[in-house]
């Protein structure tokens, strides 16, 4: 699932995506994540930002 919003309240709007921890090779309680890519055009990118993780809805 992703959305896009202004989630901390500075005007731009970010992208929100969710995903499954399981899936992603990120534990509970890491704090950091790096996102890698490419676009349409073959160019890589990468980007690092923090994250939170949240344990499974019952």
């Amino acid at each position: 699932m992703a959305a896009v919003e202004d989630v901390d309240g500075d005007g731009d709007l970010d992208l929100v995506v969710h995903f499954k921890v399981k899936d992603t090779g990120l534990a509970p309680g890491d704090t950091e994540a790096t996102l890698t890519g490419e676009t349409f055009d073959g160019i890589s990118i990468e980007g690092t930002d923090s994250v939170r993780t949240v344990p499974p809805t019952k």
